[in-house]
């Protein structure tokens, strides 16, 4: 037996952290990032009311954070199912 095999039969495993990323963790975010994104295109897409103020300055600010968080979280999925 090597030194280094040594080691790493010595050396414990790390702990499963329960505030892992799971794929079932990750499909529950996937699916609320795709539900906010659906409803924010659905507000971009609804004309404008120009007596009424809106409340939020402008939903395509809610709607990229929501594009950029579903495409990383479904490659985290596709990740988490090829199994690297």
């Amino acid at each position: 037996m090597t030194a280094r095999a040594a080691a790493l039969a010595i050396r414990p495993r790390r702990p499963y952290s329960p505030a892992a990323m799971t794929m079932p963790v990750t499909l529950v975010l996937l699916a609320a990032s795709l539900a906010v994104l659906a409803f924010s295109v659905w507000k971009v897409r609804q004309p404008r009311d120009y007596a009424r103020p809106r409340l939020i300055l402008d939903w395509h600010y809610v709607m990229f954070p929501a594009i950029l968080a579903s495409g990383l979280l479904a490659l985290h999925a596709l990740m988490l199912a090829a199994g690297r």
